[in-house]
C-alpha cells in the first residue's frame, strides 16, 4: 500500500506538499514535505513518495534499526535514526528526506489525498518492484 500521483490529474499546484509538511512538521514549508512533486519537462510531471516496498532497499541499508519492515508500510522510528544517511541513498525512488535532522518518509497517513483540489492522488496496493 503506497500513495500515487496521477501526472494527467496533477496541475502541480503544490498541495499535497503544503498540507504535508503542516501535518508533519506543524510548518507550511515544501522543503519537510515527504511527497515531492517536479516537473520532468514543460509538459510532464513526476513525484517522488515511499512505494512502501516489500523488500525495501532503505531497510535494509539501515544499520540502526531505524527503519522496519511492517506488513503494509516501511516504518520508520526517528528516535532511532542517526542521519547517517544510508537509507536516503539505498532508496531507488528518491523518497526519503532529511526533516530537521533526521529521516523522514511517508507513513501513508492520506492528508495530501484529502486535500488535493484535482483527487490526483491516490492509494495504490499493487506491490512496486523493488
Amino acid at each position: 500500500m503506497h500513495i500515487e500521483v496521477d501526472p494527467d490529474k496533477c496541475i502541480y499546484c503544490k498541495t499535497c506538499e503544503m498540507v504535508c509538511s503542516y501535518v508533519k512538521t506543524k510548518e507550511f514549508n515544501p522543503s519537510n514535505s515527504l511527497i515531492r512533486i517536479f516537473r520532468e519537462d514543460v509538459s510532464n510531471l513526476g513525484s517522488h513518495v515511499c512505494k512502501q516496498c516489500k523488500q525495501a532497499e532503505c531497510v535494509k541499508a539501515c544499520r540502526y534499526s531505524a527503519l522496519k519492515q511492517g506488513e503494509k508500510i516501511v516504518m520508520l522510528d526517528r528516535k532511532k535514526c542517526v542521519n547517517c544517511g544510508r537509507c536516503y541513498v539505498a532508496c531507488p525512488y528518491h523518497a526519503i528526506w532529511e526533516v530537521n535532522g533526521k529521516a523522514m518518509k511517508c507513513d501513508v497517513c492520506l492528508a495530501c489525498i484529502k486535500y488535493c483540489p484535482r483527487f490526483a492522488i491516490k492509494v495504490d496496493s499493487n506491490d512496486p518492484k523493488s
